[in-house]
């Protein structure tokens, strides 16, 4: 566990975790995971959404079962970008400079 909180890389942390060899200066872990990627507004979106969905389940379960609609409004919202391709938190992203 000493070793774990010692890394300071992502790239570290993962081959820790997950008994990967340390990765090169390609920036891959087992050839599997690229760590140096630049993250794009797609993928920002993923993880906002990703948070969203976590928080509002555990508030759904710990504070008041209304949070639960929440959690729909945000799974909707991820159905209907997959047909639309519009989405306000990707606006938003874009406005921010994040890259496409």
């Amino acid at each position: 566990m000493d070793s774990l909180i010692k890394t300071t890389t992502c790239m570290e942390l993962f081959a820790t975790v997950f008994d990967y060899e340390k990765t090169g200066a390609d920036g891959y872990i087992g050839g599997i995971i690229d760590m140096k990627r630049e993250m794009k507004v797609i993928d920002w979106t993923h993880v906002i959404a990703g948070i969203f969905i976590l928080v509002s389940l555990a508030l759904g379960t710990l504070a008041h079962p209304y949070w639960y609609f929440f959690t729909a409004f945000v799974g909707l919202n991820l159905f209907q970008f997959g047909f639309t391709g519009f989405c306000l938190v990707g606006l938003a992203l874009k406005k921010l400079g994040v890259p496409e």
